[in-house]
């Protein structure tokens, strides 16, 4: 496993770029469609670059859930979320004052925010389920080695893994799904980022109780019942 210093590097750069775009995308006026293209070709990239250093969690919600599985050790928990929640600062600071003056763009644009009328608890049930499904989807493309091939149980070499792909895809399609509604964050630091810059916190805590609940959910899912029998790599404790 590459140092920690190594590893929180490669989190603030994955974290800053998701964000930048994320929010950005919105801030630049893209419909919904395009801000979910924005956010999963993104991350695909950015999950295909980091995985190997970090493994590429950008999101303070997929580090808990790491830990609580025993996949990252939970002394390293705190500074990948401290670096993961100041560099979505640092993008939306910068998002900030790059648009500053533009006639009819805000912060608040990118937020990531529940729709007027969305009551609280609405907000975590949506934002628990769609991380969730990433966390799944985490699983399923970047963890499970099994069915490389094809088939479960087929030889390696079939291709049928989708790897980073699958995790920008899944994002994407949360936010189509739900991105109306909840503002479909399904990452505490995507949404820590712009509430920090523009002093508003309403409702801030549902984009943590949710995000996490659902990934915690997702990761014991996957981790209890179709990695029963697969063999499971401890964290590092050195």
């Amino acid at each position: 496993m590459p140092p920690l210093s190594q590893r929180l590097l490669a989190e603030w750069l994955g974290t800053f770029a998701l964000v930048f775009a994320a929010v950005g995308s919105a801030m630049a006026g893209e419909g919904l469609l395009g801000q979910a293209l924005a956010n999963g070709l993104v991350l695909s990239v950015l999950v295909a670059a980091y995985a190997g250093v970090s493994g590429a969690h950008f999101n303070p919600a997929v580090t808990l859930a790491f830990c609580t599985v025993g996949r990252l050790a939970w002394r390293d928990a705190a500074p990948y979320c401290l670096t993961q929640m100041l560099a979505a600062a640092a993008a939306a600071y910068a998002l900030a004052k790059l648009y500053a003056g533009t006639s009819g763009t805000t912060l608040a644009a990118g937020a990531a925010l529940a729709a007027e009328a969305t009551p609280a608890v609405t907000v975590v049930i949506g934002e628990a389920l769609i991380t969730l499904l990433l966390m799944v989807a985490i699983y399923g493309t970047m963890i499970d080695t099994r069915g490389a091939g094809g088939l479960a149980g087929a030889p390696a070499g079939g291709g049928a893994k989708i790897g980073a792909f699958g995790v920008g895809f899944a994002v994407a399609t949360n936010i189509l799904t739900l991105g109306p509604l909840t503002g479909a964050s399904m990452n505490p630091a995507r949404s820590f980022g712009p509430a920090l810059v523009r002093g508003d916190f309403a409702l801030h805590w549902c984009y943590w109780v949710g995000p996490i609940a659902g990934a915690l959910a997702g990761a014991w899912l996957y981790e209890t019942t179709l990695l029963r029998d697969a063999p499971h790599v401890e964290a590092d404790q050195d």
